[in-house]
């Protein structure tokens, strides 16, 4: 047989070279098409995860798993090791199933010519070649189970046993006569469950006898690199939706399935430096267990490429432990690889989000993986506190990697580890212990003597000013400060003249300023103005102290820092910047005409500045801003200043990007003078097309557009886009509207991730990551809110101003996220430390809203009486709310009447105040609960639906409205009132529409029904026809047909199958409530099951328990009924119910003595009984059983 030769021409670059030995090839395999199809698919796959589609990049991904591992399988001559087995299966009398397989595509004369031979070693080429070319038929070919059904039976055998009993489940395969044979019906999922089958079975019981490939991974070279590439990929979308758990287990079983792969070691640096972040992230947020588990998992992962490299049977630690060198593709020597791989499978995950806001540049560093390793272990190490373990791993970069770049950084980070020591000790001990002291002062000394030996052997080391700013670090902390200023004086002295000395001295204050330690950067940087004044970097000085300034929430001051630069630098560099800052502060806080002085300045003097196109465009958007307060010719007269000054950037700078801003204000301000024609003509000259977005969002808002509209219209021009910032404006756009009027949060957090693949602007990244707090919050995981805003708290290149912001947003994730004393502490601190803040007032109504909810009303009136006094002034609203909260608490203090004419006065003096409705609402509430003004009640409610019909509280005025109706007997204006209820607001909406229920019941139950009845045949979604079907159980209950109203909650549970567990449960307690009325006791307490094992933690379990516990008792089964109650009070969701459970549990101890004939235990349960009713006693004096 001739030798088939294989195609290289044309190969793509994604693939591996293989050499091709002297094996002759019998199986026919097209490795180039394979390699263009496998490529194809890949890149599918990759375009799927740019666009945020996982689900389908996975669904891809496996189905190339699926074709590329199991068609491509090929054995070559010297893949049997060994013919001499092989030669025995043959002439053996009992044939094994391997033979068996084989035998059936062999003529009888070439198996006795085959069992003729005495050794392997006599078999002719031929023979051997027709045997390979049988397996190759056979591994590509699971089509002769069928072709050759009448023939192929298999013996069972032990080893196969339990995958032809699995086979035989699944139908197919059948039995006949104690063998297994195909079965005759394989439908296509059969077919492909046989193909799956083939595999395994191949590899079970015939390639362990001969083979020296796992069929598992016995692919060509180019599939198996498809397949594995396939699921790297699988597992790196999981860490794109920051699932790290996921994508770890799943990276993880690449590795297992293929050890050898070249993504091993990569997949092991990538899950430790994954999890090394998670640590970090975690011990932010104060989880100390769960961030020390992943650090732990960290190193795990990164000692595996330790544990891989014989190099490191030489580190100390590994000198009595068990390594495996070269158990996983070694990629440090295979560095062309790593490029490919990186390059092909650009994966973006939650690590590189975190350097690219950073600016930090992966390419940076080493590049040797096995280095890299050995850092982040000793990384990992300091977040644990294990620094004698980092300084071993630092130490193991200057002994044994000696030719590196990092080899001072490792020095350095030992010294620094000996100061995190100190820091450590005296962390964990109490101010006074002298002990403790002592030993962090020998961490200290141990810091110096390393960050000296630094000096000694790196004396060259651009480090050298960082490490004695260090080393000054260190001896403060030593109560030394003489040494501290000499280790400053040492950096200093490093200049060479006056210029580099104030640089040093800068560099000195910036370590302060870059931990924060504000008033320490303060003081240095005063020094340079003190005794530096005539350099070139006393200007930067001056900003920076206005920029520490800021930083302490100091505006005030900060304020007077920028000013001395814009009254004594005006040449400086830092003048464009100091003033433009001052304009952004006045224009923050609505001073429009003084901010504009400055941006005016910055356009005067420093033209050239990157910020003057910034400030220009600014003194067009004071314009915009002020025509937003005016009417009629006032408005026109500010927009046609707008235009004016907008259109100056245009003229000054037309290539800037500025100037396409412009454009696109120059476009809204014409179509607010309702001039259509002359915005669009100004958008057709946008030359950037991320702007020509942006314009477009101009013209959307002019037309009238529903979400489905506006999706679809951002959609286009992301299908339209041409470049990839221009589509990361479109994606965001999309995922705005998805996130503020379509409601699905996680479709817009799959585009904000998307749009973080796209684009390297640093402002669309964070402003991306903003996007998916937000939308982490709103679909309530408040966990991964928190670790996303803390990721964006924590790095450099956020400004102070948006930190602050930032805060906030985390103190109210905390919030949202059950931890309000967390959030408590941080609204105290940021309202502490930043009181001029524009959010300084909403930190003390948060701090006023978490006392509230812990009944401490007095103090929250406090906090919020803050708000008042010292924030009168505020245009946040957030004067309307704390006048609200005053109210509100004095009511919960019994302070009613003092309330209703507090929250009156004010009402009436401010009309027109954001949070109105809810303040009549208030005071309408407390006339008809509190006061007995129901007359005067009912006038404000009925003012209130008139006046505020688009209003978000318009349903629950219309219920109250309704309920006080019913109260004062009006019933036929009540049931018009409840139906004005909207069904989107869905707790009120049933409650509404079961007291429509209740009114027409008494009245007319068949009226009552038949309206229900209609609303169910007529609704267009579940949800509403189920919510009618409870309203005709509603009816039957009133009217005391128990066993009706049972039957139709009951079909509530049959029909519904939508996501709002809410309604199933509300379903389910009336439901058992039913049962319990009509005294069908052991159904009731069946679907109560049901309530428990399905819905746990619904709102209305407690109450379903309530039941069963009760229809225990009814059926005198005492004991059981006594552990429910117990179980009621444990999950205490109900102040009610835990107050009657208290009560039923002594009654049940009551009535087990009562029924109880041991003298012995009839006393003890009596004793229980009393204690039990003693402990209602002492826990509710006044409760309705005292």
């Amino acid at each position: 047989m001739p030798i088939i030769q294989i195609a290289f021409a044309g190969l793509t670059a994604l693939f591996l070279s293989i050499p091709i030995l002297n094996r002759v090839v019998f199986h026919t395999v097209d490795i180039e098409a394979i390699a263009v199809r496998g490529y194809d698919g890949l890149r599918k796959v990759q375009e799927l995860q740019r666009d945020g589609r996982f689900e389908e990049a996975r669904d891809s991904a496996h189905a190339l798993v699926q074709e590329f591992r199991n068609d491509s399988t090929m054995f070559f001559v010297g893949d049997v090791y060994d013919w001499n087995a092989f030669l025995e299966q043959v002439k053996s009398e009992n044939k094994p199933p391997a033979w068996t397989l084989i035998a059936e595509y062999l003529d009888e004369g070439f198996q006795d010519s085959l069992a003729a031979v005495d050794k392997a070693d006599a078999m002719s080429s031929a023979q051997k070649e027709r045997i390979v070319e049988i397996l190759n038929r056979m591994a590509n070919d699971p089509e002769f189970y069928i072709e050759n059904r009448e023939y192929i039976a298999v013996n069972e055998d032990e080893k196969v046993s339990e995958l032809f009993q699995n086979s035989v489940d699944r139908g197919i395969f059948r039995r006949e006569n104690g063998m297994v044979t195909v079965t005759e019906d394989l439908t296509p999922e059969r077919q492909r469950l046989l193909k799956r089958f083939h595999m395994v079975a191949l590899e079970r019981f015939l390639c362990s006898d001969f083979l020296r490939k796992d069929l598992k991974r016995g692919t060509d070279w180019a599939s198996e690199y498809i397949v594995q590439t396939a699921l790297y990929l699988i597992g790196s979308s999981y860490s794109l939706q920051f699932q790290l758990d996921r994508s770890i287990r799943f990276l993880d079983s690449l590795v297992t399935l293929y050890p050898r792969t070249i993504y091993a070691e990569q997949i092991f640096l990538s899950n430790g430096g994954s999890l090394l972040s998670d640590g970090k992230a975690k011990l932010t947020a104060g989880q100390k267990e769960a961030a020390e588990g992943s650090l732990r998992r960290a190193i795990d992962y990164l000692e595996k490429i330790e544990r891989n490299r014989e190099i490191a049977s030489s580190f100390p630690k590994y000198r009595v432990a068990e390594l495996y060198p070269d158990r996983y593709v070694n990629i440090d020597e295979a560095s062309k690889a790593k490029r490919r791989v990186k390059k092909k499978t650009k994966v973006y995950t939650s690590e590189q989000a975190k350097e690219d806001i950073e600016g930090r540049d992966d390419e940076e560093g080493s590049g040797y993986v096995l280095e890299d390793a050995v850092r982040l272990i000793g990384e990992c190490y300091i977040q644990l506190g294990l620094t004698d373990s980092a300084r071993a791993q630092f130490r193991l970069i200057l002994e044994f990697f000696p030719e590196s770049e990092n080899l001072d950084d490792a020095q350095k980070l030992i010294a620094d580890t000996y100061v995190k020591d100190g820091d450590l000790i005296l962390a964990a001990a109490d101010s006074g212990d002298a002990r403790a002291r002592r030993k962090a002062f020998e961490a200290y000394e141990a810091g110096v003597k390393e960050y000296i030996k630094f000096f000694n052997v790196f004396p060259q080391s651009d480090l050298v000013p960082q490490t004695y700013i260090a080393l000054a670090d260190a001896y403060n902390k030593l109560e030394r400060p003489e040494d501290a200023r000499s280790a400053f004086d040492a950096a200093l002295a490093k200049a060479k003249d006056t210029e580099e000395q104030a640089k040093i001295q800068l560099e000195i204050g910036n370590y302060f300023y870059e931990r924060e330690r504000y008033a320490e950067a303060i003081e240095a940087y005063q020094i340079i103005l003190n005794s530096f004044s005539s350099t070139q970097v006393a200007p930067n000085a001056q900003y920076l102290i206005g920029e520490s300034q800021m930083g302490r929430g100091d505006t005030a001051d900060a304020l007077k820092a920028f000013r001395v630069i814009v009254d004594h630098y005006k040449r400086s560099n830092f003048f464009g910047g100091a003033a433009h800052k001052l304009g952004s502060h006045y224009f923050e806080q609505g001073t429009y005409t003084r901010a504009d002085t400055f941006f005016a300045l910055v356009v005067q003097y420093a033209e050239s500045n990157e910020l003057a196109p910034v400030s220009q465009l600014k003194r067009g958007e004071v314009r915009w801003q002020l025509s937003l307060s005016q009417e009629g010719d006032g408005k026109v007269a500010a927009l046609k200043d707008a235009v004016k000054e907008y259109e100056k950037v245009i003229d000054k700078w037309p290539q800037s990007r500025q100037a396409d801003q412009a454009r696109v204000k120059v476009a809204e301000c014409h179509m607010e003078l309702g001039n259509e024609r002359a915005a669009r003509e100004v958008a057709r000259s946008i030359q950037n097309r991320e702007y020509i977005v942006k314009a477009s969002k101009v013209f959307l808002q002019g037309e009238e557009t529903n979400c489905e509209g506006e999706l679809k219209y951002w959609q286009g021009l992301i299908d339209d886009a041409v470049e990839d910032e221009e589509r990361a404006s479109a994606v965001y756009e999309k995922a705005e509207v998805f996130l503020n009027r379509c409601e699905p949060a996680d479709s817009a957090l799959a585009l904000y991730r998307q749009v973080l693949s796209l684009t390297d602007d640093r402002m669309k990244i964070i402003n991306a990551k903003i996007g998916m707090a937000r939308a982490f919050t709103a679909l309530d995981k408040f966990s991964a809110a928190q670790d996303t805003l803390l990721v964006l708290i924590d790095h450099k290149r956020v400004s102070p101003e948006l930190r602050q912001q930032l805060q906030v947003m985390l103190y109210d994730a905390y919030l949202r996220g059950g931890n309000p004393d967390k959030a408590y502490e941080g609204f105290e601190e940021f309202a502490a430390k930043y009181p001029e803040h524009k959010r300084a007032p909403q930190a003390y109504y948060r701090m006023g809203s978490i006392l509230a909810d812990r009944n401490e009303h007095r103090k929250a009136i406090e906090k919020f009486r803050v708000i008042t006094d010292k924030y009168a002034e505020s245009d946040s609203g957030m004067v309307d709310k704390a006048i609200l909260g005053i109210g509100t608490r004095m009511i919960e203090l019994g302070r009613t009447q003092e309330a209703a004419a507090y929250l009156k006065e004010y009402i009436e003096q401010y009309p027109e105040v954001s949070v109105a409705s809810r303040i009549w609402l208030k005071i309408a509430d407390t006339y008809w609960k509190h006061l007995g003004k129901k007359k005067d009640a009912l006038e404000i409610y009925n003012d209130l639906v008139e006046k505020y019909p688009d209003d978000m509280l318009f349903s629950y005025m219309s219920y109250q409205r309704g309920m006080l109706l019913v109260e004062l007997g009006r019933k036929e204006e009540a049931v018009a009132a409840f139906e004005k209820v909207e069904a989107e607001n869905k707790s009120i909406f049933r409650a509404a529409q079961a007291e429509i229920g209740k009114l027409l019941a008494k009245k007319d139950p068949d009226a009552a029904i038949g309206h229900y009845q209609l609303i169910v045949n007529a609704s267009e979604t579940q949800g509403d026809s189920a919510i009618a079907m409870i309203g005709i159980g509603d009816v039957y209950a009133a009217v005391k047909k128990w066993d009706k109203a049972a039957e139709w909650f009951g079909k509530v549970y049959s029909f519904y199958d939508g996501g709002d567990s809410t309604l199933l449960g509300g379903a389910l307690v009336k439901w058992v409530g039913a049962l319990i009325s009509g005294k069908n006791y052991q159904k009731a307490i069946e679907v109560a099951d049901i309530m428990e094992e399905r819905f746990p933690d619904n709102v209305y379990t407690a109450n379903t328990m309530y039941y069963k516990a009760t229809a225990y008792f009814s059926t005198n089964r005492f004991t059981k009924a006594r552990e429910v109650f117990r179980r009621i009070i444990e999950l205490d969701r109900s102040e009610q119910l835990t107050e009657i459970a208290t009560y039923q549990k002594a009654e049940c101890y009551y009535f087990m003595a009562a029924n109880t004939k041991n003298n012995d235990a009839k006393n003890r349960l009596f004793r229980s009984a009393i204690a039990g009713y003693g402990t209602y006693l002492e826990s509710y004096p006044q409760g309705t059983y005292s």
